[in-house]
């Protein structure tokens, strides 16, 4: 003797649709858009898990690398300032308007 609704080949989405009715269907639709969102998400996730350490090592090297090599660079010679010039202390100490008044 077999139940209501386990009848020979006839599957689940079947059954769902009998006994739902018509919205059967927008709300299988709707469950598995939110499945794929999640698993999306997860993806995701694991994804940032993974590379975030890294991304926080090489930021690092890079970070340590880049303050040894500015330390070991004279700011002031003219061979890395290339086209610009070092103002000279009186040069400095003039104001960088042009329509100031001198005084």
């Amino acid at each position: 003797m077999q139940q209501d609704g386990a009848r020979d080949g006839e599957g689940l989405g079947e059954l769902a649709t009998e006994r739902l009715g018509g919205k059967s269907r927008s709300v299988v639709i709707g469950l598995v858009r939110m499945l794929i969102i999640a698993n999306g998400l997860n993806i995701s996730a694991d994804l940032v898990e993974l590379a975030l350490p890294i991304q926080e090592e090489h930021f690092a090297r890079v970070k340590s690398d880049s303050l040894m090599l500015a330390g070991e660079e004279d700011p002031t010679d003219p061979a890395r300032l290339g086209h610009l010039s070092v103002p000279s202390s009186s040069e400095q100490k003039r104001s960088s308007y042009p329509n100031e008044p001198k005084s």
